[in-house]
């Protein structure tokens, strides 16, 4: 039930490959870029947060539907062991590509600014404890990139998310593996002219980093 972020990503996708101006090609001839556009492509279908797994038996398991993917990165964790297919396919991913930045685009709940207006972009690095603080800091970098983008552009005021330091989330999983890690979330409600707004600012982002 989070779904903008794919639709972004499908659309950086499509610029890449059928435009050839000078910052895509420079992006093209200087960058490897992997992009996981739903990470839980059954759930998507069913519109929920967790995959499909009705027998899932766990403190982050939805009883009669699923588990909740983003508690399943947990370095310590090997794929093999890993209760949740769609985690432990991305842990293979990263494990094969290896990459410098890992960024993660979900949907938050309500948050307000102090006037009572709402917070439509938040971003997070990892605090799990044992991160790397130099990891800590090229994290901070990415997210300083992307809520100075989008001020420019003028689609988002970005705040910090409020996140724990469970080291299955993400963003904690990636920083402790060395990756500068950031958390996206995006908060609209799902209707045409929200949505539309919502890609745009995560595409906005994507594209900067």
């Amino acid at each position: 039930d989070e779904p903008l972020g794919a639709e972004a990503a499908l659309k950086l996708l499509q610029r890449l490959g059928t435009t050839n101006g000078p910052e895509v090609q420079q992006i093209l001839d200087e960058l490897t870029l992997a992009v996981v556009v739903r990470a839980n492509p059954d759930g998507g279908e069913r519109f929920q947060r967790q995959n499909v797994d009705p027998d899932c038996v766990d403190p982050f398991c939805r009883e009669g539907v699923g588990y909740d993917i983003n508690r399943y990165h947990d370095p310590s964790l090997a794929p093999a062991d890993n209760p949740v297919p769609e985690a432990a396919a991305i842990r293979r991913a990263y494990d094969r590509l290896q990459p410098a930045i890992v960024v993660d685009y979900h949907h938050q709940g309500t948050y307000v600014t102090e006037d009572g207006e709402m917070i439509r972009t938040s971003v997070f690095w990892p605090i799990a404890e044992g991160v790397d603080p130099a990891v800590v800091d090229a994290s901070k970098q990415v997210a300083w990139l992307i809520a100075d983008t989008l001020e420019h552009y003028g689609f988002a005021d970005v705040s910090q998310y409020p996140g724990s330091t469970l080291a299955g989330i993400a963003r904690n999983a990636f920083g402790l593996l060395g990756s500068a890690s950031v958390l996206v979330e995006l908060r609209g409600d799902i209707g045409q002219k929200s949505s539309g707004y919502l890609i745009r600012t995560a595409y906005a982002s994507m594209f900067a980093i």
